[in-house]
């Protein structure tokens, strides 16, 4: 109990629902979206991975309950705005933690990754991450440059 109330703070303090959400009335192919936007003043320490993590993970369980009632498919896309993503304030061990506990969760249920606006200092730790991954998943791993659009698609819950 005390871990979760920690949890709590840790997300009120750094504004993870600002930074890491599902946007409602939107999905790709039936699947909800995961938006990470990384142009806030975030600092996330190694000491943070884990309730970051754990608020991640709540936030893909929360998607792919909505993607089931959508479309009956347990999968889930992100799209991640990586701009003014800069190593001091999001650093190399959180991409790290993340691939190697998503890979175990969550087999098989990413659609499509969308890595928007990606600096020199990201493709560098995408290096880092790009072994751990496997085959299928590098397939749906997408870089994207500029305000290039992304297939999304609005929904309304009457139409399900």
């Amino acid at each position: 109990m005390e871990e979760l109330k920690n949890l709590y703070k840790l997300i009120d303090y750094m504004n993870l629902d600002d930074i890491i959400y599902i946007k409602k009335n939107q999905h790709m192919d039936g699947r909800s979206i995961i938006y990470i936007v990384l142009s806030k003043e975030v600092r996330i320490s190694k000491k943070d991975n884990a309730q970051v993590v754990a608020f991640i993970i709540k936030t893909i369980n929360k998607a792919l309950e909505t993607s089931k009632i959508i479309s009956n498919i347990e999968e889930f896309a992100i799209i991640v705005e990586l701009k003014h993503y800069k190593k001091s304030k999001f650093g190399v061990h959180l991409p790290v933690a993340l691939a190697k506990t998503l890979k175990v969760l969550f087999p098989n249920c990413l659609h499509k990754c969308y890595l928007r606006n990606s600096p020199m200092v990201f493709r560098c730790v995408f290096r880092l991450i790009y072994p751990l991954l496997d085959k299928d998943t590098r397939k749906k791993i997408f870089f994207i440059k500029g305000d290039k659009e992304i297939p999304c698609t609005e929904y309304s819950l009457d139409d399900v």
